[in-house]
């Protein structure tokens, strides 16, 4: 991107996006997600195409609502718009599908893949970008020298290596969190949200979601604040961790939400 330039993504999403079209000076538009948290196809292209965007972020399974956007749309807009789309897949060993198999189709897609989630190593920050040949070669026009250190990179390939206790890990990741969204729709004015990450959104309908993570927080329990998420108010955001830790969380969150 280079200065008045325009970049497009959806709202809500991953600040990053925003926070790197705007570093560049160029300009950032986001378009709203609809109520189901689904893309507005419709909207997106309109946008994207009459404001002559250059880049499209598009993060499936999205940050922070935890969806993983319909196949068919995400094919539609790989159709309808020719700038360059990136679709960063941070959360995509925990949902159903990757676009990655679509790279020979569309030369203008970029994957973003990460470390950070499933392998557990988000401090050594070693993520990657999969495209075609042609893209590759001006992203490695660009990129800093020595981005990566090799300690980073000599552990991500030992990982790779570890497919079975990885897919092992995704199956228990996966279980843990449909115990915890039927758990948290058990609850009292709780309202969880369909989950393709490591986590679930969910809103709280008879409590500030500040007064909830403060005590939460006074009983050695830390999520993440959200707050409004299009019409859903009081949003919080709560990691897939351990059996035992699920099961601490929710007894301490009926506390909260049910006094």
């Amino acid at each position: 991107l280079r200065r008045e330039d325009r970049a497009i993504s959806i709202d809500p999403t991953f600040s990053i996006y925003m926070r790197t079209v705007k570093a560049r000076r160029a300009h950032y538009m986001p378009v709203p997600l609809k109520d189901d948290f689904s893309l507005d196809i419709d909207s997106l292209l309109h946008v994207a195409n009459t404001m002559r965007a250059k880049l499209l972020f598009l993060c499936s399974p999205n940050n922070p609502t935890a969806n993983q956007f319909d196949k068919d749309s995400i094919h539609r807009i790989l159709e309808g718009f020719d700038g360059i789309v990136i679709i960063d897949e941070t959360y995509v060993d925990f949902a159903s599908y990757s676009t990655v198999e679509w790279i020979k189709e569309f030369d203008n897609l970029i994957v973003l893949r990460t470390f950070s989630k499933v392998y557990g190593i988000a401090g050594l920050r070693l993520g990657y970008a999969i495209s075609n040949r042609e893209i590759s070669s001006v992203i490695r026009r660009f990129k800093m020298p020595y981005a990566v250190s090799s300690v980073a990179l000599r552990m991500g390939l030992k990982l790779i290596e570890k497919d079975a206790f990885i897919e092992q890990k995704i199956h228990e990741i996966k279980k843990v969190r449909s115990n915890l969204i039927l758990n948290l729709k058990s609850l009292e004015n709780v309202k969880p949200f369909k989950s393709d990450t490591n986590f679930v959104l969910f809103s709280l309908s008879k409590i500030s979601s500040e007064k909830a993570y403060n005590q939460l927080l006074e009983q050695g329990i830390i999520i993440r604040k959200i707050g409004k998420v299009l019409n859903f108010k009081n949003c919080l955001r709560v990691t897939v961790a351990p059996p035992h830790i699920m099961k601490k969380f929710i007894t301490a969150l009926r506390e909260v939400v049910e006094e």
